[in-house]
């Protein structure tokens, strides 16, 4: 499991191995320990899109993932640890191999202490550009990760397109079995990776994650999403309230070759976590998505 093709010849993933340096992704875990056990550490939670604080289990684990931890200023040398494997010369030099193209503009951004686990979805559905299909995610390991911890996956040899409607609601009810009874030549991939590995994959590539099977099991990651510079964004499916995103102004990073699309303040991003959290019921009010539709809702939980 090193890299996949569709039918059409167009890469559907490949694995960078030992592609972040260990020193870069110990500061991110040493910041992350002082984050999480904070009690000032305000966040907007993947799973849940609510604002939060981390929820730690009975092993000091941080069960709730972050969206966006690169914008979180009250932690800067948090955010600044995450934007160095993120922002980098590495992620730059396996972004260019798997595109084609020399600059990329980074999305978005995950964070996992644990394995949420996350439904089998197809990225398109959520975010892309436009036309489909130039958007990738890149998948970074913090540590070695084991089968327990609830791995990454991915399909090979799934759909090359974006998925139809009635295909789309089957796999979100059904899960697996409906997508293997459209695509039965596919083929589930579990990235076991090592420390500093990356996969890269396109957004029309079928991905999910499992749940750990104990407390004890941690599956340290991080997510960003990017596409190359020049493409266009697709409308996001659901539309919100207020957007941290501006694809049409964006902002410089330490590498020339990745420009951010959150312009949002940091300090000012963590402001409004703190402040929704403190009121909760304006943050159920403000957090929900204007006219959402249901079943995407289903795949809010994305990696």
């Amino acid at each position: 499991m090193l890299e996949s093709y569709d039918d059409f010849g167009r890469l559907e993933y490949k694995i960078y191995s030992g592609a972040i340096p260990e020193k870069l992704i110990n500061e991110v875990v040493k910041a992350h320990s002082i984050f999480k056990n904070s009690k000032y550490a305000f966040f907007r939670a993947q799973g849940t899109i609510g604002f939060e604080l981390p929820a730690l289990d009975s092993y000091g684990n941080q069960v709730n993932s972050i969206q966006n931890p690169n914008l979180l200023g009250f932690f800067p040398a948090f955010t600044k640890s995450i934007n160095s494997i993120i922002h980098s010369e590495y992620i730059a030099k396996c972004l260019k191999d798997f595109t084609g193209s020399n600059k990329h503009i980074q999305y978005q951004s995950m964070l996992f202490d644990k394995s949420t686990g996350t439904k089998l979805h197809q990225d398109s559905w959520y975010l892309d550009t436009s036309p489909p299909g130039k958007l990738v995610g890149a998948w970074i390991a913090l540590e070695d990760i084991t089968l327990e911890a609830g791995p990454f996956y991915v399909y090979e040899r799934g759909p090359s397109s974006v998925v139809s409607v009635e295909n789309r609601d089957s796999i979100l009810i059904a899960g697996e079995e409906a997508f293997q009874s459209t695509w039965p030549t596919s083929e589930k991939k579990m990235f076991l990776a090592k420390k500093g590995d990356i996969l890269i994959w396109n957004s029309m590539v079928m991905h999910g994650a499992d749940s750990s099977v104990g407390q004890n099991y941690t599956r340290k990651s991080i997510t960003a999403h990017f596409y190359p510079m020049g493409a266009n964004v697709q409308d996001a499916p659901i539309k919100r309230w207020y957007s941290i995103y501006d694809h049409n102004k964006l902002r410089k990073t330490k590498s020339p070759e990745v420009m951010m699309a959150p312009t949002v303040n940091p300090i000012a991003y963590s402001m409004m976590c703190a402040m929704l959290y403190a009121a909760k019921f304006i943050s159920k009010t403000l957090s929900n998505d204007r006219a959402a539709d249901s079943k995407l809702s289903e795949i809010r939980r994305i990696e």
